[in-house]
């Protein structure tokens, strides 16, 4: 008996055992296909997805409780270091002011700088949470020179 072979699907036509076994390897193939197609379509769906909501959102509710303006400085530092300004403002004794919202990187610091003149003391970094931020800044002692203090509200 003669074995033909057809070009194009590259399948022989005889009914050998061998054939047989050939086809039948051939088609739980085309079986297979589908289902690892679709487990790297899901996997890279998956890590696409997760990498968007990798990237945390702040917001920022700043109060100045202080007799005087309150200078405010906001940034995010990568771990590449790269610092990136994310607004500053100056607020007037008992104004509120929000920042945000805007979205960072997941390995990123975002940082609030606090100052006001005369201000006795280095300005007050405070170091900012994913979500929502509500700070409170007041000056201790001397009313109109003490040092700066934040709470955190919420």
């Amino acid at each position: 008996m003669t074995r033909i072979w057809i070009r194009l699907n590259s399948v022989p036509t005889d009914e050998s055992p061998r054939t047989r076994a050939v086809l039948a390897r051939r088609r739980s193939n085309h079986r297979e296909r589908p289902a690892v197609l679709a487990a790297l379509a899901a996997g890279l769906a998956g890590a696409l997805l997760g990498g968007c909501a990798a990237r945390p959102t702040y917001t920022l509710d700043i109060r100045n409780q202080t007799p005087q303006p309150l200078f405010v400085k906001m940034s995010e530092s990568t771990n590449m270091g790269q610092t990136f300004a994310r607004g500053e403002d100056r607020l007037g004794p008992g104004d509120r002011r929000e920042f945000g919202p805007f979205h960072a990187d997941a390995t990123s610091v975002v940082n609030v700088s606090l100052d006001t003149l005369p201000n006795p003391r280095t300005p007050v970094v405070w170091t900012l949470r994913p979500g929502a931020n509500v700070l409170e800044v007041r000056q201790v002692g001397d009313r109109t020179a003490g040092p700066l203090e934040v709470r955190e509200l919420r």
